[in-house]
């Protein structure tokens, strides 16, 4: 966390134009609505919207309010509708973004029930697909498996 020249604290790579600008007359709850989708951009694309070579450059960003759309990540293909949410909620103008969090979270809700996909893949018998301590990048839901012939369940 920084503090701005005006004394508006944050981190400069998640901050709303508005926030980084020291705009404090006009940081109220749709600044929490980018702030929001800044994490939800974090968690899409596995980087900050304003990533930078120094807190000075992350900030710089975020005035502009410029990003890399999610949409261009890995992860952001293969889920365009949430992109379109997170989007909204990190427009520039503040008018232009969901009204409240509240807003926000029917939207995200709305996603989860009915947009949400996941690509499957399918591993063949005895693959490994993730070592306990190994990191990861990825989370996976395993929806079948079957045992090899012969293999015995333990109880």
């Amino acid at each position: 966390e920084r503090h701005t020249r005006s004394g508006v604290r944050g981190t400069p790579a998640f901050m709303a134009p508005e926030q980084a600008k020291g705009m404090l007359p006009a940081i109220g709850e749709r600044t929490d609505v980018f702030g929001v989708g800044a994490l939800l951009y974090f968690v899409l694309t596995g980087y900050p919207p304003f990533a930078g070579s120094s807190a000075s450059d992350s900030l710089t960003r975020a005035r502009a309010g410029l990003f890399t759309d999610p949409e261009q990540s890995p992860r952001g293909r293969d889920a365009p509708a949430l992109c379109r949410i997170v989007r909204k909620a990190m427009a520039a103008d503040p008018g232009d973004r969901h009204p409240s969090v509240l807003a926000l979270q029917e939207d995200v809700r709305g996603f989860l029930n009915v947009g949400l996909h996941f690509p499957s893949r399918v591993f063949p018998p005895g693959a490994v697909i993730v070592r306990e301590g190994d990191p990861g990048d990825e989370a996976f839901i395993i929806t079948a498996a079957a045992r090899a012939a012969g293999s015995r369940k333990s109880i």
